[in-house]
């Protein structure tokens, strides 16, 4: 190998490395991989369940509802179907009335699929844009700081903090209304830069709605995901805590957790294969 040739390799190689590390690259990366997880979701199913706590000004616990919901796409939107309420599986009438419901909503959304302008349908596609704009703003949205690395279920993990960036201006209204007032934390695959756990915290008040309602500072969220099937990172576990007020009058203080599981992947001849969801372990603290 000449020495201008040799160069050029070692400095090829330096570059790469260098921008393996740079956690704006990284974290641009990861949000194009969750757009082609997304895509890819809609051929499994998978149960949600949530648990809502209300919690009085000492943080007691007043009040806790869950549902259970089986929650599988069709026709390329994913419909939620009641399997249990508060811990305990529906009576008959109940049950009847989900089955009613599922069958409506299969007669209905074949003949929207057939119908291409179909309200429904121009409002699902509306949704899913406005949630890619806003993904797409993140990268730019936060200064990232690279803080070191850990290990998650076996894995290898770049960790990645970001504050909001002074003087950005978002272009998404809903980027424009959350990203501002919020700081947070990744933890992002190293080998496939899939974001594998998120953590976010509120650092200002942010009002919905001309003030009717604001979320207060100190709101905390977390996101987690899971390998399925060895191919693509599907959401495991969520985790919100607020602390809110309505109207600027009633406060609100609760937290909510989903839990994401049995996903199984569907398969046009009607059978569901069990997916192969890999553990993670939560970050050392």
């Amino acid at each position: 190998m000449n020495p201008i040739t040799k160069l050029a390799f070692l400095t090829a190689i330096a570059a790469s490395y260098t921008f393996a590390q740079d956690p704006l690259e990284i974290v641009r990366r990861s949000v194009g991989r969750d757009t082609e997880n997304w895509n890819r979701a809609k051929d499994y199913t998978f149960q949600q369940r949530t648990v809502q706590r209300e919690l009085d000004d000492k943080g007691k616990v007043k009040k806790t509802e869950s549902e259970t919901h089986d929650v599988i796409f069709l026709h390329g939107r994913p419909f939620n179907r009641l399997v249990e309420k508060d811990g305990k599986p529906l009576s008959d009438k109940e049950k009847a009335k989900e089955e009613k419901r599922f069958d409506e909503e299969v007669a209905k959304r074949r003949k929207q699929t057939e119908d291409a302008n179909s309200g429904e349908r121009r409002k699902y596609l509306k949704q899913r844009e406005e949630q890619r704009r806003f993904a797409q703003e993140i990268p730019d949205a936060f200064n990232w700081r690279l803080v070191g690395e850990e290990t998650m279920g076996g894995r290898a993990m770049y960790v990645i903090e970001g504050e909001p960036k002074p003087g950005y201006k978002p272009r998404d209204s809903r980027a424009k209304l959350l990203l501002p007032k919020l700081k947070g934390k990744l933890w992002i695959d190293k080998q496939e830069y899939q974001w594998v756990k998120m953590e976010a915290e509120t650092i200002d008040t942010i009002s919905f709605g001309m003030v009717l309602a604001r979320l207060g500072t100190g709101s905390i969220m977390t996101f987690e995901q899971a390998r399925i099937n060895g191919a693509l990172w599907l959401p495991k576990h969520a985790f919100i805590k607020i602390d809110a007020r309505l109207a600027l009058l009633k406060k609100i203080r609760s937290d909510i957790q989903v839990n994401f599981s049995n996903y199984q992947k569907f398969q046009t001849d009607s059978k569901f294969i069990v997916a192969d969801q890999e553990p993670l372990t939560p970050p050392k603290q």
